[in-house]
């Protein structure tokens, strides 16, 4: 009986030439783009950062600037005057604080008499009536920097503290003389939350700390709708005195390779600004995540047409 011998034929090396090299090009291709294009993201996202960073630091500047010039103004006002009435003080601030917030700034104006009694204040608000008639000799985080602006005869600016009006700023105090007469001081409200927002925030969004130097790092922070005051180990200042409570919600301060520390010359101290950009690493990630998805998918695609070529030759 003659043995048939049957010839069996194999498409392996058609399938490594026309499938599977090809293949393993095209998802090298693909790693290889991705891989340029996280580099570049990278690049693009520091340049970013760098700018950002650079805009509110002058930014900053400029509000602190623009409170003290209308710090002066109404001391100019005062000195120029024998007297001023709660209306006139109203009529002269009111232009100054509009002025101030066209420039970016939300500024609250305030007169304290000789004895630090906040005598005037514009605008007169639910928030700010709460501090009429105050007495800033209870506030020793009030009552220095008023004594020294005195002493020096020049303005100070507070360290960042909690407020009556029931948020986080800083205090801009001014003293009146005349002659060697003391008559009281103009006061410039600063809300910190506005201070030290960016003109334009892609990446920092509002993450931003404020520390006076060699003091507790306070922190304005958003919660429910309302701006509380952080301290650096979480804890939220609950009064303008300073005590502090403990809110589960609260997180303290923590450094990070990607924190930028700024230091910045006030009238009459250093502080230093703290930038965390919070949204930098999953702004990248969700980028090169879709760039992945649309790019090994154009890839599988690609590879499932050079397969089913592949098949149709084999047919015929």
């Amino acid at each position: 009986m003659a043995t048939e011998n049957v010839e069996v034929k194999t498409n392996s090396p058609l399938m490594l030439t026309k499938v599977i090299i090809p293949g393993v090009i095209i998802l090298l291709l693909v790693t290889g783009a991705l891989w340029f294009l996280n580099g570049r993201l990278n690049v693009s996202f520091k340049n970013l950062a760098d700018t950002e960073v650079k805009s509110t630091i002058q930014s900053v500047n400029d509000r602190i600037q623009i409170a003290i010039k209308a710090n002066e103004t109404v001391h100019d006002y005062f000195v120029s005057k024998d007297s001023v009435s709660s209306k006139e003080f109203a009529d002269f601030a009111s232009p100054l604080v509009t002025a101030a917030g066209q420039q970016g700034i939300d500024i609250t104006l305030q007169w304290i008499d000789g004895n630090n009694s906040i005598t005037y204040i514009e605008p007169m608000n639910e928030a700010n009536s709460k501090v009429v008639g105050q007495d800033l000799n209870k506030f020793p985080n009030r009552l220095i920097p008023i004594n020294q602006a005195k002493a020096k005869k020049a303005s100070m600016v507070t360290a960042p503290l909690f407020l009556g009006q029931g948020y986080p700023g800083i205090i801009v105090y001014t003293p009146i003389f005349k002659g060697d007469v003391y008559g009281g001081s103009a006061v410039c409200v600063i809300r910190l939350y506005n201070l030290i927002s960016p003109k334009t925030a892609v990446l920092y969004e509002r993450n931003m700390h404020f520390r006076s130097m060699s003091k507790d790092l306070i922190m304005p922070i958003e919660h429910e709708g309302l701006i509380y005051a952080l301290k650096e180990d979480g804890s939220v200042i609950m009064n303008p005195v300073g005590e502090t409570k403990k809110e589960a919600w609260a997180v303290g301060y923590i450094d990070t390779a990607e924190d930028v520390k700024v230091d910045m010359d006030f009238p009459d101290q250093k502080w230093q600004l703290h930038y965390y950009p919070q949204d930098y690493t999953g702004e990248l990630k969700k980028k090169m995540m879709t760039s992945a998805v649309i790019g090994y998918g154009i890839g599988l695609v690609l590879i499932g047409l050079l397969f089913v070529s592949y098949k149709k030759g084999k047919q015929s």
